[in-house]
């Protein structure tokens, strides 16, 4: 059971971003697949509702404003509609449950090592830490808040300090508030370390996202352009449009666990700085052979 790529160990920054494409080259089909089956439903499901909402949006702005140009802020008055709500609550729960399985596929990988669990076994552990998850990511993105309304600079320092709280409470199994306190104590003395590789990280990200939106923006570009001739007819059942668009939010939210992965490769580099498990288990394990080598000899000398 030898994983291919070492999570506990420590790492630079760049070490820590290097190391995080190699897994999602080495584990993508794998990973892609566990996502795709447990929270690619209700992120696509998202995807669409958020596509028809913004093509209603664009009828609704069109339309409002040629048929009531007096009062340009008539259109906004219909945004918030079914659409719109189910658009948000498909969001969450797609990506709750592609943070579970994100950190869930991590968590298994590092115990088990690459290809030692399956599909069943990622669903199964995403069953069991869904709810904890749910809880400490609350908890942590209200004390975010807290700490932002207190002059910004606390509310950043707890974001960061915080950030790798799912993958702490999937791995150690621990209560909200041991997880909070294991989060502060680990980050005590790489708190600007983690700060740069969550930018990095996010970046780079957000980068490979936009990517996806690109034939959105264009053609969306092309339609409002045309808008100026043809009204609102322009957005009208227009299928193409909904498409690059659910094609955008999708990956573009998916493309979210590469932040994921990179944090669960800060987070076992933090334990391994703090505590030095892996140092450790060698060393029980080269101190367990040289008992075992003594007793072998003690027994031969016996006979």
């Amino acid at each position: 059971m030898e994983e291919k790529i070492q999570f506990r160990k420590e790492r630079d920054v760049e070490d820590v971003i290097n190391a995080t494409f190699a897994f999602v080259k080495q584990e993508f089909l794998h990973l892609f697949k566990g996502v795709l089956y447990i929270a690619g439903p209700f992120i696509l499901i998202s995807a669409i509702m958020n596509s028809y909402y913004q093509v209603d949006v664009m009828n609704t702005v069109i339309s409002e404003n040629m048929e009531n140009p007096e009062n340009p802020f008539a259109a906004f008055e219909q945004f918030f509609n079914a659409k719109y709500l189910l658009a948000i609550l498909f969001a969450l729960l797609g990506n709750l449950l592609l943070t579970t399985t994100t950190y869930s596929y991590v968590d298994n990988y590092v115990r088990n090592g690459a290809g030692n669990f399956t599909l069943i076994d990622l669903w199964n552990s995403v069953k069991m830490n869904i709810i904890p998850v749910l809880i400490a990511l609350i908890v942590a993105t209200l004390l975010t808040v807290l700490g932002t309304f207190a002059f910004v600079i606390p509310g950043i320092y707890i974001g960061i300090s915080l950030s790798f709280i799912a993958i702490l409470k999937i791995h150690e199994q621990v209560s909200i508030g041991d997880a909070l306190s294991r989060c502060f104590k680990l980050i005590r003395a790489k708190w600007w370390n983690t700060l740069l590789v969550v930018v990095f990280i996010s970046i780079i990200a957000a980068i490979v996202g936009f990517v996806f939106t690109i034939p959105e923006f264009i053609y969306s570009g092309i339609k409002g352009l045309n808008s100026l001739n043809e009204g609102a007819a322009a957005y009208q059942s227009d299928l193409l449009m909904v498409f690059f668009s659910v094609i955008g939010v999708f990956f573009a939210t998916i493309v979210n666990a590469l932040t994921m992965i990179a944090i669960s490769f800060q987070y076992f580099k933090l334990v391994e700085y703090h505590d030095k498990p892996d140092l450790n288990r060698r060393l029980e394990d080269l101190y367990g052979d040289a008992r075992n080598e003594a007793q072998d000899n003690s027994d031969e000398e016996k006979q």
